[in-house]
């Protein structure tokens, strides 16, 4: 679960660095030719693909400990 929220931050953030290399219009736009995104859109995936990342370092750090605990429990 961790790995699968790691790969949807990156995948966000690539996605909020690719939208903000558009053009960006007088009307408050960006725009790809036929896509017109507001900008308060690349905030938006800026904003969930880092929840996606500190909730799967939170989930791995989670994983980790309770690993470490049962290795404890069973005499290792």
């Amino acid at each position: 679960m961790a790995a699968g929220l790691g790969a949807a931050g990156l995948g966000l953030a690539w996605l909020a660095y690719a939208r903000a290399q558009l053009p960006y219009s007088e009307t408050g736009s960006y725009f790809d030719g036929d896509v017109v995104l507001h900008a308060q859109a690349i905030e938006v995936f800026a904003l969930l693909a880092v929840l996606c990342l500190l909730a799967a370092c939170a989930m791995w750090w989670c994983a980790l400990r309770v690993r470490r605990r049962n290795v404890r429990a069973a005499g290792g």
